[in-house]
C-alpha cells in the first residue's frame, strides 16, 4: 500500500509541479511582446489633453496624420518628439505638427516609465458641411491612435470690396463701362 501511494504521489507531482513551473516561466515567455504588434507603450500615459483643430489648418483644408514618438526622460517627462506627417496633398503641415507637441508637452506620464518610447497617432480630417462655428470632436481608439475631426469653415470675408479690374492687373486694357465706376481710371 505504501508503495502505491509513492507512486500516486510521484505520478500527482508531475501533473501538479510541471503546470506550475511552465505557468511561472513559460507565461512570461508567453507574454513577451508580439513580434507583428509593436508595443507603443500607451499605458506610460496617465492624461493627455484634447488636441483642437488649428483654425488655420482647417481653413486651408490641411487634412493628414501625424506619428508622434515621444522619448521619455528618467523622470517620465518629455525629453524629445519627433514626427511623421502623411497627407494626400502636400500642403503646409506646422499647424498640425505645432498642435501635436503642444498636446503631448501638455501631457503626464507615468513615472515608472522613465526612459521609455511612447508612440501616439493623430489622425485630422475635415468632414460635414461647412459652419460659421464648426463644431470638432476628438475619439481615441485602441491602441494609440486619436482622430480630430472638424467641420469645415466659411471661408472668411475681408469686409472690403473687391479691387476694380485694373487694379487686379496693371496694364490690362479697361473697358469704358469699368473705367466710368473708377474714380482713379481714366479713359483710354
Amino acid at each position: 500500500m505504501v508503495r502505491r501511494l509513492h507512486f500516486f504521489t510521484k505520478y500527482m507531482l508531475r501533473f501538479i509541479v510541471v503546470p506550475v513551473v511552465l505557468a511561472v516561466f513559460g507565461l512570461n515567455m508567453g507574454m513577451a511582446q508580439n513580434p507583428f504588434e509593436p508595443d507603443f507603450n500607451i499605458a506610460c500615459v496617465e492624461r493627455i489633453p484634447m488636441p483642437a483643430y488649428p483654425m488655420l489648418a482647417r481653413q486651408m483644408q490641411i487634412e493628414g496624420t501625424i506619428t508622434a514618438t515621444v522619448i521619455l526622460s528618467p523622470q517620465a517627462s518629455v525629453q524629445l518628439i519627433t514626427t511623421e506627417f502623411a497627407s494626400k496633398t502636400p500642403k503646409v503641415t506646422g499647424s498640425l505638427i505645432q498642435t501635436v507637441e503642444d498636446t503631448i508637452r501638455g501631457a503626464v506620464f507615468r513615472v515608472a516609465c522613465g526612459g521609455k518610447t511612447v508612440s501616439l497617432i493623430f489622425d485630422f480630417k475635415i468632414s460635414g458641411v461647412a459652419a460659421d462655428n464648426p463644431k470638432q470632436s476628438v475619439a481615441y481608439g485602441y491602441p494609440n491612435k486619436f482622430w480630430v475631426v472638424t467641420e469645415p469653415g466659411r471661408p472668411m470675408a475681408t469686409g472690403r470690396p473687391a479691387p476694380p479690374r485694373a487694379e487686379l492687373r496693371p496694364g490690362a486694357q479697361v473697358s469704358v463701362a469699368g473705367a466710368a465706376s473708377c474714380g482713379r481710371c481714366t479713359q483710354p
